[in-house]
């Protein structure tokens, strides 16, 4: 993770699920290309691994049926938050 001293202060949200997440609190963190990227969960980190472009084009939403797997997973990504 990245010095907690150059960490966004306010909340940032997970690419992949959407979820507004505290960067000191975020379960995983990736640099990529120059941008820092915070996670809900590993899960979701190892998603954003697999295919950062898929994420990265669906902009901070977590992609457009985001909301729909908060609401049936209880948890975006299978972890516990």
């Amino acid at each position: 993770m990245a010095d907690k001293t150059t960490q966004p202060t306010e909340a940032v949200t997970d690419p992949v699920c959407g979820m507004n997440i505290e960067p000191a609190k975020a379960a995983a963190h990736v640099l990529h290309d120059g941008r820092d990227f915070y996670f809900c969960s590993t899960g979701c980190r190892d998603k954003f691994g697999a295919n950062p472009a898929q994420y990265i084009a669906a902009g901070k939403s977590g992609g457009p049926l985001a909301w729909l797997r908060r609401l049936f997973t209880g948890g975006c990504c299978g972890d516990k938050h």
